[in-house]
């Protein structure tokens, strides 16, 4: 007898470009001080392979970070792979940013996988939906002033 499981995940998907440098817009992703200006309230990151992440989203660093994790996977410039612990959600995701040149813009494409249905309820997948467009909205306007 074959035994096994299957799991049905979803996922999020977000793309923006931006007349900016690859390596600009890397560190709006890896930046403890660039992170303010278009995602958190405070964050504290050490963008190395394992090292920590915590953000702090709807709060100031009094309380514990609403969201933490791992770097998992850095290449300069072009990709950011991070496992994304959500305490508010009760959250465990893997968030993959890719960033790439086409002409003369820069392209970058989130992905936030592993949200499995019954963990990701349609208010949490809507939330982080919302929450990702929201904060690539401000990050465009950022860069572009």
């Amino acid at each position: 007898m074959v035994r096994g499981s299957v799991s049905v995940t979803r996922a999020i998907e977000v793309t923006g470009e931006v007349s900016s440098s690859a390596e600009e817009l890397y560190s709006y992703f890896t930046n403890d001080e660039l992170l303010l200006h278009w995602l958190c309230k405070s964050a504290s990151t050490e963008p190395v392979q394992d090292g920590d992440f915590s953000l702090w989203i709807s709060s100031a660093k009094e309380e514990e970070p609403d969201v933490y994790g791992k770097f998992i996977n850095l290449i300069p410039n072009q990709t950011i792979q991070l496992i994304w612990l959500d305490r508010r959600y009760q959250l465990r995701s893997l968030v993959t940013i890719a960033i790439t040149s086409k002409d003369d813009t820069i392209r970058f494409d989130l992905y936030q996988t592993g949200l499995s249905i019954e963990i990701a309820s349609d208010e949490t997948f809507n939330y982080y939906s919302q929450f990702w467009k929201e904060s690539f909205d401000k990050l465009l306007d950022h860069l572009s002033t």
